[in-house]
């Protein structure tokens, strides 16, 4: 009898295992994509028009805030 009480309880648990770690790999994923995005903006720019900027921190954060300047203006049809 107690094995049918135990196994509720692992199936329980491995399920809050599970969804810790799909949250955690969704937050981990989410601040990739916010580091890699001005990089791919800074690459875009770089291939479009040789102008070889730098890949470091000041010229990722000024390419972050032209994303976020540019994302600030869309505005949704409904």
């Amino acid at each position: 009898m107690s094995d049918d009480n135990q196994e509720p309880e692992k199936d329980k648990q491995q399920t809050l295992i599970t969804n810790v770690a799909i949250g955690l790999a969704a937050v981990v994923g989410a601040i990739a994509l916010l580091i890699a995005c001005p990089l791919a903006v800074l690459w875009a720019i770089n291939g479009l028009f040789d102008l070889k900027i730098p890949y470091d921190f000041w010229h990722w954060a000024y390419a972050a805030v032209l994303l976020i300047m540019l994302r600030a203006d869309y505005t949704s049809p409904k």
